[in-house]
């Protein structure tokens, strides 16, 4: 087990907990890794019947740790990248493996669940959130589109003028907000021990017949694996232009950014 993430498995309900409190749990290479890995192993293990996904230290996920993809040996690029055997690349197999585990997945947020970390929130099947969470779809900062599985996961919840507007503006919302809109479940002043009571009600039904409830409701709702390979194009597509770098620059620098006209 990774010093990133933990978790600990009690009569079926598996607690995780992403473990890079001091920087609000930002993805970096690594984290990623390990937040992947973890969700696989779950995945495969016939003994858990519900997962808690939760975050320690100020918030549930930040988003992504830029600063440690510009350190030397470490590059964004390789987060677009396709293993053999996968639909998804490393970067939305972080969000998406939570749909692959066969049985329920609640997200616990706190603080904030912004860019990546919403991302994975929403690779949850359902999040609860305590009145003070701040949730934001906050890529368009750093001049990128969502591109960690949200093709997959917000089409269902939100009209597509809500969900544009929520991308392009890069605007925090809280958690009533949040509510309102059905981007999350309930909201709860201790998250994660409302996650940890649901995950329990259950881990006490018929393993049958939850797995079975997920599969069919996650075949029900339309997810086509066509949309990851589009997000990950349009990504490399920006990633290679001067405007992605300038982008980056001025959010590090706190200043207006100076973009050129598409080509």
């Amino acid at each position: 087990m990774s010093d990133r993430i933990t978790y600990t498995l009690n009569d079926g309900v598996a607690d995780v907990r992403f473990t890079r409190g001091e920087r609000h749990n930002a993805l970096d290479a690594q984290q990623m890794q390990a937040v992947y890995e973890t969700g696989a192993e779950l995945a495969a293990r016939k003994d858990v019947r519900a997962v808690v996904l939760s975050g320690e230290g100020p918030s549930f996920c930040s988003g992504l740790d830029f600063p440690s993809f510009q350190q030397p040996g470490q590059s964004l690029s390789s987060a677009f990248e396709v293993e053999d055997g996968q639909t998804a690349n490393r970067a939305q197999r972080v969000a998406t493996v939570w749909r692959d585990i066969p049985v329920p997945v609640i997200a616990a947020l706190h603080g904030a669940a912004f860019g990546g970390g919403f991302q994975i929130a929403m690779g949850a099947d359902l999040r609860i959130a305590t009145p003070q969470t701040r949730l934001c779809i906050m890529e368009i900062d750093y001049g990128l589109i969502p591109d960690m599985g949200i093709s997959q996961t917000l089409p269902p919840l939100l009209p597509y003028d809500v969900a544009l507007e929520l991308t392009l503006s890069g605007r925090q919302i809280e958690a009533a907000e949040a509510l309102q809109l059905g981007l999350i479940t309930r909201v709860a002043e201790d998250a994660h021990s409302a996650a940890l009571d649901l995950a329990r009600q259950f881990a006490a039904r018929s393993p049958d017949a939850v797995r079975g409830t997920k599969a069919l409701y996650l075949k029900s709702w339309p997810q086509q694996p066509q949309w990851l390979q589009l997000e990950a194009e349009l990504q490399q597509a920006i990633v290679a232009r001067s405007n992605f770098a300038e982008a980056v620059s001025a959010k590090m620098q706190k200043r207006a950014a100076r973009f050129e006209d598409v080509s």
